[in-house]
C-alpha cells in the first residue's frame, strides 16, 4: 500500500504511479516494472493512494521502489525491501 499527500499538484496534472523490482535475486530482472497506474488529479485532490495485489507466491524476497511522476517527471521515489 502507498499513501502520499500532494502539496501544489494542479487539477488536470497525471499521476504515475511505479512499482519496481530493483533486486528479487533473479525472480525478475533488475529494475523490472512491475505495473504503474496512472491518476487524473481533480480539484482538492491533496490524498493519493495506491496498492498492488500479493503475487499467488508471495512477494520475492529482494529491494522493490515505488516512483511517484507528476506529468511524466519523477518527483519522489520510495525504496522498500521484503525480507
Amino acid at each position: 500500500f502507498l499513501t502520499a499527500t500532494m502539496d501544489d499538484v494542479k487539477a488536470g496534472s497525471k499521476v504515475t504511479i511505479t512499482w519496481i523490482s530493483v533486486d528479487s535475486h533473479g525472480a525478475a530482472p533488475a529494475n523490472y516494472k512491475i505495473d504503474a497506474t496512472d491518476l487524473d488529479i481533480t480539484e482538492g485532490m491533496n490524498i493519493l493512494d495506491g496498492n498492488l495485489s500479493k503475487p499467488t507466491s508471495g512477494w520475492p524476497v529482494g529491494t522493490y521502489r515505488v516512483d511517484l511522476s507528476v506529468d511524466g517527471v519523477v518527483l519522489k521515489s520510495l525504496d522498500f525491501e521484503v525480507k
